[in-house]
């Protein structure tokens, strides 16, 4: 597979990890009631804790890139080098995203 070609949530290392935002805390348990089991959709948890149960949640799965850094996580969940390359080159406090429509 070349380098950058990774599908959204294909881990680097052959595995398999991901997310998804949901729109609030009892979207989040449905959603994990759902995925827990499914092939694809290993360890299946409820991402870091917000102030309000009425927040958006989001849903992780597989490995946990969390202890590594911005870069790494983008790799890890299969951002291409050009997206990140682009994300890494807007300017502080500007709004961003490594993997814009036109890089997907």
């Amino acid at each position: 597979m070349e380098k950058g070609s990774r599908k959204r949530g294909e881990a680097q290392r052959g595995t398999h990890a991901g997310y998804l935002t949901v729109a609030d805390y009892a979207e989040a348990l449905a959603t994990i009631a759902v995925l827990d089991g499914q092939p694809g959709f290993p360890h299946v948890r409820l991402g870091r804790t917000v102030t309000s149960r009425d927040s958006r949640r989001t849903i992780t799965w597989g490995e946990d890139p969390s202890n590594t850094d911005a870069v790494a996580r983008w790799q890890f969940y299969g951002y291409s080098d050009a997206s990140i390359g682009r994300y890494a080159q807007t300017p502080e406090g500007e709004p961003g995203d490594p993997l814009p429509a036109s890089g997907r």
